[in-house]
């Protein structure tokens, strides 16, 4: 069996794009389609207690509602959702029951600081019976040996833990950032522990380190490696890595069996004429969003101001450094109000 599998993400990652507003029926048939082409991990949405319900939506607010979009299944992928932490309690959430479940596993992400509660969350979600997956968002964000330190942290609180990823919040890492965390990460964790990849495409080069780490990971058969991809590539910002590529190339070179053809439909049934009426992709605002290691919220949101590029690059500059990794708002219309400051 192949090591190295496909998670798509197009529900939760995409739904940045369109407010998760995808309907009923584009739902069915994006879970339905990819599930049909083989893709091994589907991610059903982003669970946040503010969210209010509402039908055809990805955003949600209660165990009821992932239940109602997930009761189609036919159980021959893993599921999952994400949770950032503090904006869902997992106490509400069920146990697991393996005969009568719609995810299996949760996808925890968190800033640096939050590291320590994180932990906490973690360990309640695997005593509930559900695979862990640690996504520590900016990865950017951790020297050599704090990304170590919190590997340690994750193996000795939460052993049960299935996977850990790196992600490439804001497209910055080069390949070889990314080489030396995943080499990390397959040194310090034990055989059986997932690693996963989540790359976003600010300076357009995520599907070639998409490549990059098929072709390393295909030579260690003991490691199991997730890629995350979204169809067409939608997603926040500069959007993913492509799941219709990530798909052909698996077939290519990793001895995949993904239906490319069912994929590619969907894409033209549903995303495309999504992307009619919203847009994503690698532009210059992105790049340099990834290039000042920024959320690209606050590139989006200074864009939309039509201030130049030239002044762009300054606020993104001179931005304090607590206000990169997660946009604020208020923050972004007074420090765009006020000017650029040194």
């Amino acid at each position: 069996m192949k090591n190295i599998k496909i998670m798509d993400c197009t529900l939760r990652d995409g739904g940045w794009i369109n407010d998760f507003r995808f309907g009923s029926e584009n739902i069915d048939l994006i879970l339905s389609t990819v599930e049909k082409a083989g893709i091994e991990y589907i991610e059903l949405g982003y669970m946040d207690k503010k969210s209010i319900p509402e039908a055809g939506r990805t955003f949600l607010s209660s165990y009821e509602e992932l239940r109602l979009l997930g009761k189609k299944y036919n159980n021959q992928c893993n599921r999952v959702v994400m949770i950032d932490y503090g904006k869902f309690s997992v106490e509400n959430l069920p146990d697991y029951d393996q005969n009568n479940n719609f995810i299996d596993g949760i996808r925890v992400c968190f800033h640096k600081k939050d590291l320590e509660d994180a932990i906490i969350m973690g360990k309640r979600i695997v005593a509930k019976g559900y695979k862990l997956f640690v996504q520590p968002m900016v990865t950017t964000r951790y020297s050599d040996d704090e990304f170590k330190e919190l590997l340690d942290k994750v193996k000795t609180n939460i052993p049960e833990f299935s996977g850990v990823y790196v992600v490439d919040s804001f497209g910055s890492m080069t390949w070889d950032d990314i080489y030396d965390r995943l080499m990390l990460c397959h040194r310090e964790l034990e055989q059986g522990k997932i690693l996963g990849l989540h790359l976003h495409n600010n300076l357009n080069h995520a599907f070639e380190n998409a490549q990059k780490a098929c072709s390393v990971f295909k030579d260690i058969q003991e490691r199991e490696l997730i890629i995350d991809g979204t169809l067409m590539g939608m997603g926040k910002g500069a959007g993913n890595v492509q799941t219709e590529d990530l798909a052909d190339l698996m077939n290519k070179e990793c001895n995949g069996e993904y239906d490319t053809e069912a994929i590619k439909s969907i894409v033209g049934k549903v995303i495309a004429p999504i992307r009619e009426s919203f847009v994503w992709g690698c532009t210059p605002e992105y790049e340099l969003s990834a290039r000042y290691h920024t959320t690209p919220s606050y590139a989006k949101m200074f864009s939309k101001k039509n201030i130049s590029l030239e002044d762009m690059e300054e606020l993104l500059a001179n931005m304090p450094d607590n206000k990169r990794d997660s946009f604020d708002k208020e923050f972004a219309k007074e420090y765009l109000a006020n000017g650029i400051k040194a």
